[in-house]
């Protein structure tokens, strides 16, 4: 067996993925999509492709969605074709607005045919990327998490999540697997291709293996990131209610918090009400500092997001009506189901 076809698989074993649970493969028509695909038929996991068109980059789209169909039919897997818009400005950076609109195209489709999972093919150096640019964002320990390799909510699986390229790109040329190239991935415009193609290579010359070392980073990051959800839980139970788009908080409890696990709980809080990819770490002490001042009513954030303080409550979300300032916070369990913890900045 291949060493990919044996890491894949021990990733598949150890998430308890059966070889029926049918998975929703993302392919892009790129390198490691495709060995993705190639990996997982080989196995005989039940999957479906599905490759999703951002009505970006005119002919090349048309032809990787073409690539990806043709791989499909030979290989004799259900193929879906997703169309999405995202072209048109809406307050997120195009990258942002490609990644979210990809991945909700990716779970419509998941639940319109009944599949169990979804695959995305990340790799190591995905990890290490995104580890850095986060960095240079301004993330604090959560935000190094990265990518995870599974998140219940989205039903998403990472299965190559602990392989390099190198290995990608080993095992397409053993096995003459073709695939087609994004020109984008080469864009130095980009700040992710830059650390790619620039960074990520002058690290390793000055550390080998710098691009594993940052992704083990972020497992421990995750680690950690698992035993502080429970933390932020209690607290966000005790301390927050959602509703109307946004969150009301109980400044009093609120700020009772350790410094540390009030930062941590702001972040899944943005995260829930998509202000995550808009946010930093300076927005998150901004954000405690007006929770412990009495000064100020209003704080201004991205996406014409506000903060408003209302006595010791404060809203958090779009700029509230008259119907809004009137409203009694009571302190309650969420009746909302809770959202499964993202990962901000994945591609």
């Amino acid at each position: 067996m291949q060493a990919l076809h044996l890491q894949v698989s021990e990733f598949l074993r150890a998430q308890g993925v059966r070889r029926d649970g049918e998975i929703l493969l993302a392919v892009s028509g790129g390198g490691d999509s495709v060995a993705m695909l190639h990996v997982m038929a080989s196995l005989g996991q039940q999957v479906g492709v599905v490759h999703v068109h951002h009505g970006l980059r005119g002919d090349a789209a048309d032809r990787d969605a073409a690539f990806v169909r043709e791989q499909a039919q030979r290989l004799g897997v259900p193929f879906y074709l997703a169309f999405v818009d995202a072209s048109t400005p809406d307050g997120d950076s195009p990258e942002a607005r490609a990644r979210r609109l990809r991945y909700a195209a990716l779970e419509e489709l998941r639940r319109m045919h009944r599949y169990r999972y979804i695959a995305t093919a990340h790799t190591v150096d995905d990890q290490a990327e995104t580890v850095l640019l986060r960095m240079l964002r301004g993330t604090g320990p959560r935000g190094l998490a990265g990518i995870q390799p599974r998140l219940e909510r989205a039903h998403c699986l990472r299965p190559l999540l602990e392989v390099t390229r190198a290995d990608i790109d080993a095992y397409l040329e053993a096995c003459r697997v073709e695939w087609v190239e994004d020109e984008s991935n080469s864009d130095p415009r980009f700040t992710r291709n830059r650390l790619r193609h620039e960074v990520l290579p002058l690290l390793e010359t000055i550390h080998p293996q710098a691009t594993r070392r940052l992704a083990a980073l972020a497992n421990h990051a995750g680690e950690l990131s698992a035993w502080m959800a429970i933390q932020v839980d209690a607290l966000l139970d005790a301390a927050t209610q959602f509703g109307d788009e946004g969150v009301w908080l109980d400044g009093s409890r609120w700020n009772q918090a350790p410094a540390a696990l009030r930062h941590w709980a702001l972040g899944e809080v943005l995260d829930r009400l998509g202000l995550g990819e808009q946010v930093s770490r300076v927005h998150i002490e901004r954000i405690s500092a007006f929770l412990l001042e009495r000064e100020r009513p209003r704080l201004s954030l991205p996406r014409d997001s506000v903060m408003v303080r209302r006595g010791r409550h404060y809203w958090l979300g779009p700029n509230p009506g008259p119907s809004q300032t009137k409203v009694e916070f009571q302190t309650r369990r969420l009746s909302l189901v809770k959202e499964e913890r993202r990962d901000p900045g994945v591609s």
